[in-house]
């Protein structure tokens, strides 16, 4: 059986356009190959860099805001692929803050709501999911 490990590590040792395609396809076959790093939980970041950009942050919560913020910016007619990236049961984004907890935000420039209940390693793999979707560049990311 092929892990989502499996497909990444694959994945990485494709060039930059054949990896937008890889993640574009998975994407379009609901693969999710977002893992979150278990190593964030009880960290507190300084920022991320994302497409060789670096941004200041103070928690993990804005870095989700601020990569949603980011794909939104860079794709403003394709806000409705936030509506795709939801779990089983619970929506993490949503037109209706009263689809999501008590811990949510408005994703700025946009009118859609992010759910931010959540731990380091989520909101880090959910951050993936979002840079998936929209065709970022996932192996740029990272957080310091």
């Amino acid at each position: 059986m092929v892990t989502k490990r499996d497909l990444r590590k694959n994945i990485n040792l494709l060039s930059p356009e054949e990896k937008k395609i890889a993640s574009k396809l998975f994407d379009g076959l609901n693969i999710d190959i977002s893992m979150g790093d278990g190593r964030l939980t009880g960290t507190k970041p300084s920022g991320f860099y994302l497409e060789e950009k670096y941004y200041p942050v103070d928690h993990h919560r804005e870095i989700l805001l601020k990569v949603a913020e980011i794909a939104a910016e860079q794709n403003p007619t394709q806000i409705h692929k936030f509506l795709e990236i939801r779990g089983r049961e619970r929506v993490y984004f949503s037109l209706n803050y009263n689809d999501l907890s008590h811990d949510y935000k408005r994703i700025n420039g946009t009118n859609l709501y992010a759910e931010l209940n959540e731990n380091a390693k989520t909101l880090n793999k959910r951050c993936e999911a979002i840079i998936i979707k929209f065709g970022l560049d996932l192996d740029s990311f990272k957080i310091v």
